[in-house]
């Protein structure tokens, strides 16, 4: 057994009406901390990463359930964040929140604003920083710093997540649109934090804390940083933290033999669009790929000290006693592995993410669970934890239960979609199955989360795969199309 960076504690129940998560008025309900961190694969130490350097995230581990097997349900920013936030499951990519719910359907932070709440967007959120607008009592938008000509900030903020170059000659490179076509996939400067757009939204994230400590209303607040997105940029400090020697170079490099996944444009995913891959042939050496390796463990430890700024400025305004904080990534991401980049792919580090919720009331502070989750719970997780009643058109479980008894499991499978290929992870099988011509790859895991061989052609496994596509059809009748 791993030994685990938390310490497994005694689970005490406690006992407050039936469920210590229950609030009373609407004036009196729990405030919501959501911090979103995009392309975070679980490249914490609190998930046993020996490499990174996230104390931040990991002082907040010690106080929150820490789930070991959460997944996205689209490998790609804008449909995840469209799932999770409406509580259902696209079966096709839908970007927008509208493409995917329906009207009268509300959005997460539009049902926690109908119930009384303020609720306030800073970052990237959804994908588009208009998107669901009216939800929101404050919308901020991306991470661009923008300033009034006498030096006020913008109530808006904007296009951040392909930003954040230091270096005069990659500000130069860089275009603005989608293609890149010269800017660097990594950047190392001399600069202090201050300079960069996630900087940026935790100072804006302190301010709106500071602002809703003052209501006489509870508050959502959702922050939304883009490291460690590409650019891979942080200041010359994260990088110093990593020795290249310790970074090394992925044990397995290969797919499965068969395998559809990671194939064609989607084995770099974004990575091939940048100037340097382009002009390496898109063609990632040794070297390469440690420093870019390195790069992304820089920018994990950058994002972790803005994260920093914002919980402890929930704990000096007074907010931890009354405030439940949920911390998510939109997707997992590969590092090589399997000589792949990026996401975009319908296999395990790819869909894994780390998740951690802490409630004021929790007895279990500390703890982990190996039960599977869907980022699609969150909505109705939320709603039970602030005691709210929840909108009938959800389509994903409450993880609270899980917060009084860790050792226990809400589902016994969690479903995935990417443009052909339709998955379902079960405790230790993952079954990829591609409709249009009724292909099917199957996986089993135990000490391993990376995918070696292709057992759906096994005889001994035939019953296992009738079985797995045969549920995954079924679920999938439910599914927006």
């Amino acid at each position: 057994m791993r030994t685990r960076f938390i310490a497994a504690l005694a689970w005490i129940g406690l006992v407050f009406l039936g469920s210590p998560f229950h609030g009373t008025a609407a004036t009196s309900s729990y405030n919501i901390l959501m911090i979103a961190v995009d392309d975070l694969r679980p490249a914490l130490r609190c998930y046993d990463d020996p490499i990174a350097q996230t104390p931040h995230m990991d002082q907040l581990a010690l106080r929150s359930l820490v789930f070991d097997r959460a997944y996205c349900q689209m490998p790609i920013c804008m449909p995840s964040r469209a799932s999770l936030l409406s509580g259902l499951h696209a079966q096709r990519g839908h970007q927008k929140l509208r493409a995917l719910a329906r009207p009268g359907e509300h959005s997460l932070p539009g049902w926690l604003k109908k119930n009384g709440y303020e609720t306030v967007s800073i970052g990237k959120i959804y994908h588009f920083p208009d998107d669901d607008r009216p939800s929101w009592s404050k919308l901020y938008g991306g991470s661009v710093e923008r300033r009034h000509a006498n030096g006020e900030l913008f109530d808006e903020v904007v296009s951040g997540y392909k930003s954040g170059y230091q270096l005069s000659q990659n500000v130069g490179l860089f275009t603005g649109d989608q293609t890149w076509p010269a800017s660097p996939s990594f950047e190392v400067a001399a600069a202090d934090d201050v300079s960069y757009p996630d900087h940026l939204i935790a100072r804006s994230a302190v301010a709106e804390l500071q602002r809703c400590a003052k209501l006489d209303r509870p508050f959502f607040l959702a922050v939304g940083f883009y490291r460690p997105h590409l650019p891979w940029t942080a200041p010359q400090q994260d990088w110093d933290l990593y020795d290249p020697r310790h970074i090394g170079l992925p044990e397995i490099r290969t797919l499965p033999p068969g395998s559809r996944e990671g194939r064609g444009p989607h084995r770099f995913g974004d990575l091939r669009s940048y100037g340097d891959i382009k002009s390496a042939g898109q063609v990632i050496d040794d070297a390469m790929t440690i420093d870019r390796r390195r790069a992304y463990y820089a920018t994990v430890t950058f994002v972790d000290r803005q994260i920093g700024l914002v919980l402890d400025a929930l704990k000096k305004q007074g907010l931890s006693d009354n405030t439940i904080v949920c911390l998510w990534s939109d997707h997992g991401y590969h590092l090589g592995e399997q000589g792949c980049w990026s996401k975009c792919k319908s296999l395990e580090l790819s869909l894994r993410v780390p998740l951690m919720i802490a409630h004021p009331q929790m007895s279990g502070a500390g703890q982990r669970t190996a039960s599977l989750a869907g980022l699609i719970d969150l909505y109705p997780t939320m709603c039970d934890l602030a005691d709210l009643d929840k909108p009938d058109h959800l389509q994903g479980v409450s993880l609270a239960p899980l917060l009084e008894t860790t050792d226990t499991a809400v589902r016994d499978a969690v479903f995935h979609s990417w443009i052909d290929v339709h998955s379902i992870r079960t405790d230790r099988n993952r079954l990829n199955y591609y409709p249009a011509d009724n292909h099917v790859e199957l996986y089993e895991y135990s000490d391993s989360l990376i995918e070696v061989d292709d057992i759906a052609g096994r005889s001994d496994q035939r019953e296992v795969v009738e079985e797995l596509k045969a549920r995954l059809q079924q679920e999938m009748k439910t599914w927006r199309k």
